[in-house]
Parts: structure tokens; sequence; C-alpha cells
């Protein structure tokens, strides 16, 4: 595989990433989200929902880095800085092509979010939400040190909802 190349992301890359963000969502919540979702309203969903992140969250507290090879979005990272008072930032998106799991763009792409935290905000803790049932995220964050401190079961999109379960990690340094 060639370089991973990681550039941060604009209005104008919106509906590549909602269309990454849509995809990696009917390869891994299918049977956990409903099919009727996936299959015809996701997309326009995840592109809505991109929209208003960069109209609504000001671009100094958030990141949103995308990984390419060879030109070709593989996969993105999104970080709400002020996120919670309690938890600090959020890792709100970590999303990787499916042909592209298990070649360390995921691993690149948080280990970036972490230093982009440690860089804008030192001594601030990164958290964030995963589906519960979504076993291959978690044993990704938990390969990478994340602590579950809470389960709850909260709304993923629209009107559906499902036992999450909240990820902590300490400052970085």
């Amino acid at each position: 595989m060639s370089a991973i190349a990681l550039t941060d992301a604009s209005p104008r890359d919106v509906e590549a990433i909602a269309s990454l963000h849509a995809q990696s969502w009917r390869n891994a919540y299918r049977g956990m989200l409903a099919d009727d979702y996936l299959d015809r309203h996701v997309e326009a969903d995840r592109l809505e929902f991109w929209r208003a992140r960069f109209a609504n969250v000001p671009a100094d507290r958030r990141l949103v880095l995308q990984a390419s090879v060879d030109g070709k979005l593989m996969g993105f990272v999104c970080v709400l800085l002020d996120a919670d008072v309690q938890w600090g930032a959020r890792l709100d998106n970590l999303h990787v092509s499916p042909e592209s799991k298990g070649t360390g763009i995921g691993y690149t792409l948080f280990q970036a979010a972490r230093e982009w935290i440690a860089n804008v905000s030192p001594g601030t803790a990164m958290y964030l939400w995963c589906v519960e049932r979504n076993h291959g995220a978690r044993r990704f964050y938990e390969r990478q040190g994340g602590k579950i401190v809470e389960t709850a079961t909260r709304p993923v999109a629209q009107e559906l909802a499902v036992p999450e379960l909240r990820y902590c990690w300490p400052p970085l340094r």
C-alpha cells in the first residue's frame, strides 16, 4: 500500500466524507440499525449531518482529518474539542473504508486525533461513544488503551437509539 496522506477536510469534502460514513455504517451496523434506514436513508442523513457539522462547529474547535491513499479517501476522523466539561474532547467519528481495515489507517487517524488534542488543548482527555454490539470497533479502541466508563442507550441517528459504551483516554501529555 502507498503512503497514507492526512489532510484537513473542508466543506468541499462533505459529500465524500458523508458517502464513506454511510458506507461504514452500512457495513458495521447491519442488524443493529433498521435495514430501511441503512438501505434508504443513511446517505442523505449523513450528508445533512456533515453539512451541519461544518456549518455549526467553529473550525478552531474541531478537527476533521481525511486519510487518503493514492488520492482516494480511505478514512476520516472528527474530534469536537469542547464536547464535555467532565470527559474532554469527543472523538465523534473515526471511519475507515471496509477494504482499508487492518491497514493502519484507523491507527494513524486515531493517533493524529490524540496529537491534535494534546497540541491545541494540553491536559484535555478524550472520549467517544461506541455502539455496544460493534465488536470490531470495540477491539480497536481497547487496543488503543480505551477504558469503558459508562453505558447508555443513546440516539445514533434520526430516532434510532442503541446501547453504547463511553470509552475514555487520559490526556496524552
